[in-house]
């Protein structure tokens, strides 16, 4: 869907009579969206695979893609920032729950972490950011959900 039907339809959705109709409707034209933003990512389509914890871990570091933010060849770009649950998190006051996506030199996201930021500029947790998509070879790795298996 181009981004001009898009606000089409968010305007129309906005001046339906029914409160309830309309935040569903914005709720769909939300999902609707990130998954065509999905298919931006790439020229090319993109297979989606859904992978472990550990899995996606281990694309993620063979591919270097924390170093090749560290070195400049890639751009992080803050998407979410927080406060976490200081008992949850186990975190010192003043950490950040950050989300960040990792993109190339066109733009386009190669990754997307997470990660705990320290008030001293360290991260938390495993001193790593953890990957929760990577996109390799046309390829989105993502998490398995909940409740099901590989």
């Amino acid at each position: 869907m181009s981004l001009d039907r898009w606000i089409f339809q968010l305007f129309r959705t906005i001046e339906s009579s029914s409160r309830s109709r309309s935040i569903s409707s914005l709720r769909k034209l939300k999902r609707h969206w990130r998954i065509c933003s999905l298919d931006s990512m790439t020229q090319n389509p993109i297979t989606l695979k859904r992978v472990s914890c550990d899995e996606l871990r281990k694309i993620f570091n063979e591919g270097d893609y924390w170093q090749k933010v560290l070195s400049g060849t890639f751009v992080a770009v803050l998407l979410e920032n927080r406060h976490p649950s200081l008992i949850a998190a186990n975190e010192p006051f003043c950490t950040h729950s950050q989300m960040v996506s990792y993109r190339d030199s066109l733009g386009s996201e190669v990754a997307r972490v997470h990660q705990y930021l320290r008030p001293d500029g360290t991260l938390g947790a495993s001193k790593k950011p953890d990957p929760k998509r990577v996109l390799k070879d046309g390829i989105l790795y993502r998490l398995t959900k909940k409740g099901t298996t590989t």
